[in-house]
C-alpha cells in the first residue's frame, strides 16, 4: 500500500474510536442518570418504644435514593400487637408526616452512608 492509502485507513479508524467513545460517554452518562433514583442509602435504627415489651424488637429503616427520597419503614413492636407503618421522604426530611426522634435517626444514618 501507499502511504496516502495507509493514512487514510488510520484516519478512518481514528473517526470511528472518536465515535465509538461519544457513543459510551452518552452511555454511560444515562446510566448515571437512571442510577440516581435507585435505592443507595440504607439506615436502620432498633428500639424499645414501650416499657413492658422487652427488647429493641422496634425499629425505623429508610431506603433512600441519591437525592434523598424514598420511604421510612416504622415497626412497633408491643407485647400484644406489632404496627408496621410507612412515610414517605423527600430530601432527607418527612413529607406530610412527622419524624419520631428514632425515624430522624434512621435518616440521619441513610444520608451518612452509602451502599
Amino acid at each position: 500500500e501507499n502511504l496516502v492509502g495507509v493514512w487514510e485507513k488510520y484516519l478512518e479508524k481514528e473517526r470511528q474510536n472518536e465515535e465509538s467513545l461519544k457513543n459510551l460517554t452518552l452511555g454511560f452518562n444515562s446510566l448515571r442518570e437512571i442510577s440516581r433514583s435507585h435505592i443507595q442509602r440504607i439506615g436502620v435504627t432498633r428500639f424499645n418504644p414501650f416499657n413492658d415489651a422487652g427488647g429493641n424488637q422496634s425499629f425505623a429503616a429508610t431506603l433512600l435514593d441519591e437525592n434523598g427520597d424514598g420511604m421510612l419503614l416504622s415497626s412497633l413492636h408491643g407485647r400484644d400487637i406489632t404496627r408496621v407503618y410507612a412515610k414517605p421522604v423527600r430530601s432527607y426530611k418527612p413529607e406530610g408526616f412527622d419524624f419520631s426522634q428514632e425515624e430522624k435517626d434512621a435518616v440521619y444514618l441513610a444520608k451518612d452512608t452509602k451502599h
